[in-house]
């Protein structure tokens, strides 16, 4: 989702509990020279005011109520939160996570 964003001009604070996939996404946004408005966290401690709260696949990793806290008092009035999840009754996502991903990790 950051490289599409960028891409259209929106300013994107990419956060990533890893390092190594933060540095991933810097190479990538660098190579479709998008990086500019690319800001790369760990974490969310010292932002605040933000219009928009987004992401993918993750919220089953995560303590939805600790997190969701955070992204209340981290947004601007009238701020918005946007997630995706997969869904596990589409035969598409099992599929998907048989061939590429560890079913160890998504069962966290």
């Amino acid at each position: 989702m950051t490289i599409p964003l960028l891409k259209q001009g929106f300013k994107v604070i990419a956060v990533d509990i890893s390092k190594k996939s933060l540095g991933k996404l810097f190479w990538l946004a660098k190579k479709n020279s998008s990086h500019k408005n690319l800001k790369i966290k760990t974490n969310l401690s010292k932002e605040n005011n933000i219009e928009i709260i987004s992401g993918c696949d993750i919220l089953h990793h995560i303590n939805i109520d600790n997190y969701f806290s955070l992204f209340y008092k981290k947004l601007k009035k009238n701020g918005l939160i946007i997630f995706s999840e997969p869904n596990f009754f589409n035969p598409s996502w099992i599929f998907f996570i048989s061939l590429f991903l560890n079913w160890r990790e998504e069962k966290k």
